[in-house]
């Protein structure tokens, strides 16, 4: 793209950045930790005629080069993902087992092609990757009768989810059938066996082939307390999680499992996204991550276990909400769940469990501008990802939010290096519109399959860093600042805006350039010019047909220049 931007009152030419690594000094420390990323299963990993490009994920993965990618086979699509609808009848008469995994093997065989390589489903794995695989959408079956059919309500196409109603197979708030949680683990444990052990043998005692052995040396075991089983607090997690080690190891003895995959966020409210929370809500906030901290503690805890030892692996997850241009949150967050969260859990590590390492399996940063829709009214729905309404809906290409999203992954991604953790994994590679979901996370365009920064980030840290040990060394960043002249042109825009907007009363808004008829840059400026109080910057680019106007003072747009290849110029005074 080719763009250039005038200064139309006084615009600050980008800092030059001065960075010092103290390499004389020791080391901070020696970590092995990897970047990686989620993928959640939906129409965008199938080769079917719905949701985003399949051609994109795939290449995406071989390309990635990561290791620990966490696969995800998610709620919304129970067809799809949970292979025994229906408990096993094995009366004189009875069905026997449900077992129909067709339609996840299709997935799997190519996720794991791509990630793994042509022998996968021997147990052999390109040198440098590996898979973390989640389990956490059970069958309604497990749970107290509540006189619902969740299973009957599953659309015609599996691919598909009850237009605005994503969440409808979960079994919210009630108590397991069986309060041992082994009838949960067993499931598992015939999961996990016909992926990676060949097979497995029912509850009827017949026995199915699959010829699948899948190298998974790690298993996420549930997620984020969706189902808010009692009782809480890590209680019957830290059961279900004995139940599954003790059912799995019988059929799998190399894989270990990883919990309990808690969530939080002292930013984690999609409406606080662009402003400071109140005193009361900030309380709050930071009272739920005390929460996800006494959950991890709890589980943490080797008392707390059937056999008395601790997990060898503590995972979290961590949400953070950014848009309307307003991205401080994603920085900020970070440094609020390392204060609240990370580092007490750390100490308390340290003291009852100093062997067991920490992940960071979902680090998780809306990013609440994606939706790109010009029309004038827009569409009823049409930004609402869960609806139906939303399905031509295209991403927003011209926010500088994915770029936001990935710097503050780096950002994580350093943080929690220098405190040793495992693996940290960005949420998330693919998301969309319906029947796809939760495009505000995507790292593919899900339309064209092509990349985004946050996608970019992932590979980099991925390819420099890799798994093995690297050493982590002191180092500061200074900016400094030059000076910019009135009318000078720069490339790069001064932040992301929207169409629309009065350019009279807001700080910022665009004009779409075929709508207004502005040609060139000096249209655009001409356009600033013409009646508009609040227009002391513009920047222009031709081929996003977008012409920006931007109200503040100079020494706020010190970052303005070369932010997106847009062009970004100050007013003349009169």
């Amino acid at each position: 793209m080719i763009a250039c931007s005038i200064l139309v009152s006084a615009l600050a030419t980008p800092p030059t950045v001065d960075i010092s690594v103290s390499w004389d000094e020791p080391p901070v420390r020696t970590t092995a930790t990897a970047a990686t990323v989620e993928i959640d299963v939906m129409p965008h990993l199938a080769r079917v005629n719905e949701g985003g490009s399949f051609d994109g994920f795939f290449a995406a993965v071989q390309n990635l080069g990561a290791s620990y990618l966490r696969y995800s086979p998610w709620y919304a699509y129970p067809g799809v993902v949970v292979p025994e609808l229906y408990p096993a009848d094995c009366s004189a008469n009875g069905r026997g087992s449900s077992w129909n995994s067709t339609l996840l093997d299709q997935i799997y065989a190519d996720f794991m092609l791509a990630q793994c390589g042509p022998a996968a489903a021997k147990g052999e794995c390109w040198k440098g990757r590996s898979v973390v695989p989640q389990l956490s959408t059970m069958p309604e079956w497990l749970y107290s009768d509540e006189g619902v059919n969740r299973s009957a309500q599953i659309p015609h196409d599996p691919w598909q989810f009850p237009s605005g109603n994503f969440g409808y197979y979960l079994v919210r708030g009630k108590s397991l059938k069986d309060p041992t949680c082994t009838a949960m683990a067993k499931y598992a444990a015939r999961y996990v066996g016909w992926y990676t052990s060949g097979g497995f043998t029912d509850e009827c005692g017949i026995e199915h082939k699959s010829g699948l052995y899948y190298d998974w040396p790690l298993l996420s075991v549930l997620n984020e307390d969706e189902y808010g089983t009692p009782p809480g607090g890590g209680v019957i997690y830290t059961t279900c999680w004995d139940a599954w080690k003790r059912e799995i190891g019988k059929i799998n003895s190399r894989m270990q499992l990883v919990g309990p995959e808690t969530a939080g966020g002292s930013h984690g409210m999609s409406s606080m996204a662009n402003v400071a929370p109140p005193p009361e809500e900030r309380s709050a906030l930071i009272a739920r991550l005390g929460g996800q901290l006494d959950y991890s503690r709890y589980f943490l805890n080797g008392s707390n276990h059937a056999d008395g030892q601790p997990p060898p692996y503590i995972s979290n997850h961590v949400a953070l909400y950014g848009g309307g241009g307003h991205y401080d949150g994603f920085f900020d967050g970070v440094d609020e769940w390392v204060t609240y969260v990370a580092e007490p859990l750390d100490e308390a590590r340290k003291k009852m469990a100093p062997k067991s390492e920490l992940i960071m399996n979902e680090f998780i940063p809306f990013m609440n501008d994606w939706c790109n829709v010009t029309l004038s009214p827009r569409p009823p729905g049409a930004c609402d990802w869960q609806s139906n309404a939303s399905v031509a809906t295209r991403i927003n290409r011209q926010t500088l939010g994915w770029n936001a999203a990935a710097a503050s992954f780096a950002y994580a991604y350093a943080r929690l290096a220098a405190m040793g953790f495992k693996y940290v994994g960005s949420d998330q590679l693919i998301g969309g519109v319906w029947p796809d979901n939760e495009p505000a996370v995507a790292s593919l365009d899900w339309r064209t399959g092509e990349p985004n920064a946050k996608y970019y980030a992932v590979q980099m840290l991925a390819s420099a860093f890799g798994s093995g040990l690297k050493l982590l060394y002191h180092a500061t960043a200074a900016a400094v600042e030059s000076g910019a002249t009135v009318g000078e042109i720069k490339r790069g825009n001064c932040g992301p805006t929207n169409f629309g907007g009065d350019c009279d009363s807001q700080p910022s808004g665009a004009w779409n350039t075929t709508v207004e008829g502005i040609g060139d840059l000096a249209a655009c400026v001409a356009r600033c010019w013409r009646g508009c109080s609040m227009c002391n910057y513009v920047s222009y680019s031709a081929s996003w047909e977008d012409c920006s106007w931007y109200q503040p003072e100079a020494h706020t747009m010190h970052a303005c220049a070369h932010a997106y290849a847009h062009p970004c110029a100050p007013r003349p005074s009169p």
